[in-house]
C-alpha cells in the first residue's frame, strides 16, 4: 500500500460499497463493474458470433426469416 492519493482516503459511493476509504476495496456484493463492450455482433435467436453488422443482418435473412433484425442505439 504504497503511494495513497488523497483520493484513496474518500469514501465509496454508497452504490458500490459502504462508506469505508476507497483503498480498502470493499464493494457490495451485488456491484458488479462493467467490463469492456464485447467486440462483434451475437445473434440474438441462436448466439453464433460475426465481425461485421451485415454479416448479422445476413444471418439473420437467411436464419431465421420473418425475425427483426437487431439495430444499436446510441444514447448521448
Amino acid at each position: 500500500m504504497d503511494n495513497f492519493e488523497l483520493g484513496d482516503w474518500f469514501p465509496m459511493s454508497p452504490l458500490i460499497g459502504p462508506p469505508l476509504p476507497k483503498w480498502m476495496g470493499l464493494t457490495w456484493p451485488w456491484y458488479k463493474e462493467e467490463g469492456p463492450p464485447p467486440e462483434g455482433y451475437t445473434c440474438p435467436y441462436c448466439g453464433a458470433n460475426f465481425t461485421t453488422y451485415d454479416e448479422l443482418v445476413s444471418h439473420i435473412q437467411s436464419e431465421h426469416p420473418g425475425q427483426r433484425i437487431p439495430i444499436d442505439i446510441l444514447w448521448q
